[in-house]
């Protein structure tokens, strides 16, 4: 399974950076960081996914309907390719950690809705008076 990373700015090269430190070199992972330069994005994601040949393909972004998205979206129609859009750290090292050949449509969508819950507010009660020794 071959993985794109492509966003605005260099987000991408930063969940590539995590990712690496997280698990480990994986040279099926792909970085398109847009908009960064005078390049067109669309020529730079196009060069990458011919690179892939008919690899299984999926296709991270950062914004819904955005301009990354909108371009990642005229290859959705190749033959087991995929894109997850809004994509954050933590679904990227779900999939990627799994290390499979391809994915199921299915299985991306129940990935995605398990992912949701790591999107949290955090509350940190500071009227708590504790002693500290209750840290767990």
């Amino acid at each position: 399974m071959q993985y794109l990373i492509a966003t605005h700015g260099t987000l991408a090269s930063g969940f590539a950076s995590a990712l690496s430190v997280l698990l480990g070199t994986n040279e099926n992972i792909h970085v398109v960081d847009c908009y960064v330069d005078a390049s067109n994005p669309k020529e730079k994601i196009k060069s990458v996914i011919d690179s892939i040949g008919e690899q299984p393909l999926l296709m991270f972004s950062d914004i819904v309907g955005g301009s990354v998205n909108q371009i990642l979206n005229e290859y959705c129609t190749r033959p087991n390719t995929y894109q997850i859009s809004g994509a954050n750290l933590a679904v990227m090292i779900e999939i990627i950690a799994q290390n499979r050949e391809n994915w199921s449509k299915a299985e991306l969508k129940e990935t995605v809705e398990n992912c949701k819950a790591s999107l949290q507010l955090i509350e940190i009660d500071l009227t708590d008076s504790g002693d500290g020794d209750d840290f767990f």
